[in-house]
C-alpha cells in the first residue's frame, strides 16, 4: 500500500472481498471473552496457542456482537459521512501511509496508528473490528491495528457495509460521541511486526530464499506486461512465485477452505509451514490474502507493505526487460 491510495483491478470474484490477519504475542488479558470464530475459519493463536479473536467475522457476525465490539469503518470519510454502522468509528488510512518500509519506519507508523487510535478511544485491550467497502482497507487496517499492539483484531469479510445493509443493518449519518483514550495507555504496549515484512527481510528472502515470495498480482502484472504509472517499472520481484488473490476464493466468492488452499498452495511449490512473504502491487491484495491464508491455519505468513511499489523506486529498474529499455 503505503502511499498510493487504492490498488486497481478486480475486487474479487462475485464482488467478494475477504480480509486479512497475523498472528501475535499476547497477554492473558487478550483471551478474555473471544467470541467464537466464524464458521470455516480459524481463530487467530498466539505462539503459545491461546485463542485471542476471530480472524474473519462476517455481518452475522457482527450484528450478534456489534455491543461488545468496536467497529472501525475504513472507508474513505465522505463514504462514512454518506452513512455507516452505528457506533462505528471512522479510520481512513490516507494519514496512515509510508513509502519505505524499513524497521524504523514501520516503528513510526505504528506510533502514528497508536495516536489515531487512542483519539478514536481504543485502548490496547479492545476488541477492534475493521468493516470497508469491499476495498482492502480493513485488512489492511487490521495490519496496521496489529502493527501497533492491538491484541484482538478481526475483519468483516463479505461485502462489508453492504452485508450490513443487506441483513437490514441500519446506517446511521450521524458521528458518535467519542472519549479519547490517554496514549499513556498505549505506554507499556510492545509493538507487534510478526505480520510485516521490512524491505530489508524481503530483500533478505530473495537473495537468501528464506521465504518464499508470494506475488498476488494479476498475471499481467506479474509478467510486466502492465503496471501502475505509481511505479518506477513493470515486473516481478526475482524468484517469486505467482497465484493471483482471486484464486483463492471459490466462484461464489467464498474463501477457499483449509485444504483446498494447501493443496492451492502446494501446487505452486509452498508447503504448510513455509514462511512466506505476500506481495502484490502496494498491500492491499497481499493483506486480504494473507488474511485468508491465517483464516485457513497457515500461519507463517507476513505482508510486504511496500511491495512491488517500493520494490521498483528501490531498484529503478525493470526486471523483467531483458533489453535493458
Amino acid at each position: 500500500m503505503v502511499g498510493r491510495g487504492h490498488e486497481g483491478g478486480r475486487s474479487g470474484p462475485a464482488s467478494y472481498c475477504p480480509h486479512v490477519g497475523t498472528i501475535l504475542s499476547v497477554t492473558d488479558s487478550a483471551t478474555v471473552d473471544a467470541p467464537a470464530a466464524q464458521p470455516g475459519f480459524a481463530s487467530t493463536v498466539t505462539v503459545d496457542g491461546r485463542i485471542t479473536a476471530p480472524v474473519l467475522v462476517d455481518a452475522t457476525w457482527l450484528m450478534r456482537h456489534r455491543d461488545t465490539v468496536i467497529v472501525l469503518d475504513t472507508r474513505a470519510r465522505e463514504e462514512f459521512d454518506e452513512g455507516h454502522v452505528s457506533g462505528a468509528r471512522s479510520l481512513s488510512l490516507d494519514a496512515l501511509l509510508i513509502d519505505d518500509t524499513s524497521a524504523e519506519q514501520l516503528q513510526r507508523l505504528a506510533l502514528l496508528t497508536r495516536s489515531a487510535l487512542a483519539a478514536r478511544g481504543v485502548s490496547p485491550n479492545n476488541h477492534v473490528v475493521l468493516i470497508d467497502g469491499c476495498d482492502g482497507t480493513a485488512s489492511l487496517g487490521a495490519i496496521l491495528c496489529e502493527l501497533a499492539g492491538v491484541r484482538r483484531v478481526s475483519v468483516v469479510s463479505g461485502n462489508g457495509v453492504d452485508d450490513w445493509r443487506s441483513l437490514g443493518g441500519a446506517l446511521v449519518t450521524q458521528d458518535t460521541s467519542i472519549d479519547a483514550v490517554d496514549e499513556d495507555s498505549w505506554r507499556d504496549v510492545a509493538t507487534r511486526a510478526a505480520g510485516v515484512a521490512t524491505f530489508d527481510e524481503l530483500v533478505h528472502a530473495v537473495v537468501n530464499a528464506s521465504a518464499t515470495v508470494l506475488d498476488v498480482r494479476s498475471q499481467l502484472e506479474h509478467e510486466g506486461i502492465v503496471g501502475s504509472p505509481c511505479c518506477a517499472s513493470r515486473g516481478a520481484i526475482p524468484g517469486s512465485v505467482h497465484l493471483e488473490w482471486t484464486r483463492c476464493f471459490d466462484m461464489l466468492g467464498a474463501p477457499l477452505d483449509a485444504t483446498t488452499l494447501s493443496k492451492l498452495l502446494d501446487d505452486v511449490g509452498i508447503g504448510s509451514d513455509a514462511p512466506v512473504i505476500v506481495v502484490c502491487h502496494a498491500g492491499h491484495r497481499a493483506a486480504v490474502t494473507a488474511r485468508v491464508l491465517r483464516g485457513a491455519g497457515i500461519r507463517n505468513v507476513r505482508v510486504s507493505l511496500g511491495s512491488w511499489h517500493e520494490w521498483s523506486a528501490r531498484f529503478h529498474e525493470d526486471v523483467t526487460d531483458e533489453d535493458g529499455v
